[in-house]
């Protein structure tokens, strides 16, 4: 999992190898956090690994992601996410945090993800 937070964390992670998918996710989601004012302190990109666990994810939001943050069991599962979008071979969700602070997710829509997050964004991408 890498999370993007600032500019020294962009930096570090677009050193890693990353597909032109992904980095222009992150360079547009910069850019418009950037335009918006809202990139100092106020944006974090996390860009979820295939191997992360809902733990790990759990780490960042403060709940399991498929759960939600009210623990509705997977079947019953309201989306927690005010955004979705699929991209080729990506999912991108935004969720907002009160009124000024919002994570960018961005799941691979890959084979043995272990978080569950990519088969809840299958789920409801059309709902």
């Amino acid at each position: 999992m890498l999370t993007i937070y600032d500019d020294a964390t962009l930096e570090a992670a677009l050193a890693t190898p990353l597909g032109d998918t992904c980095r222009n996710l992150i360079g547009r989601i910069v850019s418009d956090a950037r335009a918006s004012d809202l990139w100092d302190q106020l944006t974090c990109i996390v860009l979820i690994d295939p191997n992360d666990d809902a733990k790990d994810l759990e780490g960042i939001l403060g709940f399991d992601p498929k759960e939600g943050p009210l623990g509705n069991a997977v079947g019953e599962l309201i989306p927690w996410w005010d955004w979705l979008e699929h991209h080729p071979g990506w999912f991108e969700l935004l969720t907002t945090t009160g009124t000024d602070f919002a994570y960018f997710l961005l799941v691979p829509d890959a084979g043995g993800d272990r978080s569950g997050l990519a088969e809840l964004c299958r789920m409801h991408e059309h709902a």
